[in-house]
């Protein structure tokens, strides 16, 4: 597939709901080893890891992540952000190899999927309950890199829980609104309103399957994608089950 079907596939399928900034940059956060409280076992191939970075809320968990040190206590010394003007670009810079990790609503996702883009899901990052149905954003990476990265993948997936479960917690919701805005600059009254649109639930379970399902047919319908494909066939759910197995109550098929 050529960059211009790449990019008209990926592109018609924009995430819902999020407002990325009309740019690409990149932000390296640098922690020297002497802060690492612990030796990380085992090591990841690569400590060095490149996360999509967006200013709606759905990013949340990416700020809390890097911000508490979760990413660097999971052997990552080398935080890279970057911000991208659509999913397309975002996309390629996925499969080149130039991002670990992007946050995507669940449309591109299923779209990118079904135009040949080698993308896994590693789980969602949150479920949108209020407003367009069927719709979450996902955690994906490209079929390469955790095929080259298993560690990394793990040790990623495991630390992004950590911080969804700290955003989750109802007690931690001012001091991470704070710390969202701070990062984004975001105005506090316009992130608070918005809030509750999302539950950060990262379970694989029958309702992940439905909404990917139901967009998928969605897309057909309207001509976007050929025959809908099972998402389950392109879910990596084992390093979410690495992390915690009660997560997992319907396995993906992606197998490294």
């Amino acid at each position: 597939m050529d960059r211009r079907t790449f990019v008209a596939h990926a592109a018609a399928a924009a995430a819902i709901g999020a407002a990325i900034p009309q740019r690409v940059r990149a932000q390296a956060f640098t922690n020297a080893a002497s802060e690492r409280s612990s030796v990380v076992d085992p090591v990841p191939e690569s400590t060095r890891l490149a996360l999509g970075l967006g200013d709606d809320p759905v990013f949340a968990p990416h700020v809390v992540a890097i911000e508490k040190k979760f990413l660097l206590g999971a052997g990552f010394i080398e935080i890279v952000t970057r911000t991208f003007s659509d999913d397309a670009l975002a996309g390629e810079a996925l499969v080149a190899g130039g991002l670990s990790l992007w946050t995507l609503g669940n449309s591109s996702a299923v779209s990118m999927a079904h135009s040949g883009v080698p993308l896994v899901v590693l789980g969602t990052n949150a479920v949108m309950v209020k407003g367009a149905p069927h719709t979450r954003s996902l955690f994906v990476a490209a079929s390469e890199f955790v095929r080259s990265n298993p560690i990394a993948t793990r040790q990623m997936v495991g630390a992004m829980l950590k911080a969804q479960r700290y955003v989750a917690d109802p007690q931690n919701r001012e001091a991470v609104v704070d710390l969202f805005c701070r990062q984004t600059r975001k105005d506090k009254t316009d992130v608070m309103a918005s809030w509750d649109n999302y539950l950060f639930d990262p379970t694989f379970n029958q309702a992940y399957v439905d909404d990917m399902k139901a967009m998928a047919d969605s897309l057909a319908a309207a001509g976007r994608i050929m025959s809908p494909k099972d998402p389950l066939d392109y879910t990596f759910s084992d390093p979410l089950a690495a992390a915690d197995p009660t997560l997992v109550k319907v396995a993906g098929r992606f197998k490294v």
